[in-house]
């Protein structure tokens, strides 16, 4: 968690070429990849309106997407619309292209979720979805425009798990709103419907 809790390297993608910025952060080692990357969107109230002198001591926010979502660009500019810095990081290794970044963590596939509990801790989903979760709020509190006392952080579905580890874990949160947790597991297409069903067959 020290380690977590200090800012990460970055590095901006397109900071002067657009209204929602991209970037991609270090994370934790995985497997034989010593650090791995992390793609994220970030928007202001300043960079949306291309005026960043109303980028001063503002409320942040993390979002932290779903089990078969993405890092998503509509998130970050909802919440820069409503007064907030705001970062929504991929938490399936992508880029905004949707490819695997070179560096990449494990994927967000079932099996990386569901069957590397007996793995080490730097092969398992979880681990590193919650790490790379931790390390966008470092890297938000690093921001000038940031009031470090005022971050939050929600998340949806999966996203919502994620949420309520991380606040747990990271007492640096002021808020956690969790929308909902791993919906429809258990119906057609969810991962234990499919378990349940293939052990049948």
């Amino acid at each position: 968690l020290n380690k977590l809790k200090k800012t990460p390297s970055y590095t901006w993608l397109n900071k002067d070429s657009s209204t929602i910025r991209e970037l991609i952060y270090t994370g934790n080692s995985y497997a034989d990849i010593p650090q791995t990357a992390v793609f994220a969107y970030y928007a202001t109230p300043g960079t949306i309106s291309g005026d960043t002198s109303k980028d001063k001591k503002l409320p942040a926010i993390i979002l932290v997407h779903g089990g078969g979502g993405k890092a998503f660009k509509e998130w970050v500019l909802l919440w820069a619309k409503r007064g907030y810095a705001a970062i929504a990081m991929d938490l399936g290794g992508c880029g905004p292209d949707g490819n695997r970044l070179k560096n990449a963590g494990p994927s967000q596939d079932p099996l990386e979720k569901f069957t590397s509990i007996n793995k080490t801790l730097d092969k398992q989903w979880i681990y590193h979805a919650v790490s790379n979760v931790i390390l966008a709020h470092s890297l938000i509190r690093s921001f000038s425009e940031v009031d470090r006392n005022k971050i939050a952080i929600t998340g949806i579905s999966w996203g919502g798990f994620l949420t309520c580890i991380a606040a747990g874990l990271d007492n640096r949160f002021k808020a956690a709103a969790p929308v909902y947790g791993c919906g429809f597991v258990y119906e057609p297409g969810g991962v234990f419907y499919d378990l349940a069903f293939n052990a049948e067959s």
